[in-house]
């Protein structure tokens, strides 16, 4: 199977940062990848609203990744939630 990609990321300590307690830290992760999987189609993924992390829990808890493969073109969309930690997401296939 091959399959490639390339990235970039961001991470952005967004608070807790004047604090030695690490359990007040946040970070914002943006960016966006591209490639082919292993049929050799290509897609693309976009963080469109930053993904949220809070140290305190171990899930993601806010933001949202789209991702959109070239053959058929429809727009899948990941959405982390409202800031509960929790380990929910929905998702949305836009045609």
């Amino acid at each position: 199977l091959k399959f490639a990609w390339n990235s970039i990321k961001k991470f952005e300590w967004t608070e807790g940062i004047d604090t030695p307690t690490r359990s007040d830290d946040v970070f914002s992760i943006t960016g966006f990848a591209s490639g082919t999987n292993s049929k050799e189609n290509a897609f693309t993924i976009l963080i469109t609203k930053p993904l949220v992390r809070q140290l305190v829990c171990r899930f993601i808890v806010s933001g949202t990744v789209q991702t959109i493969e070239s053959t058929n073109r429809f727009t899948r969309v990941l959405d982390y939630g409202d800031g509960t930690c929790d380990n929910l997401a929905s998702s949305l296939l836009m045609v």
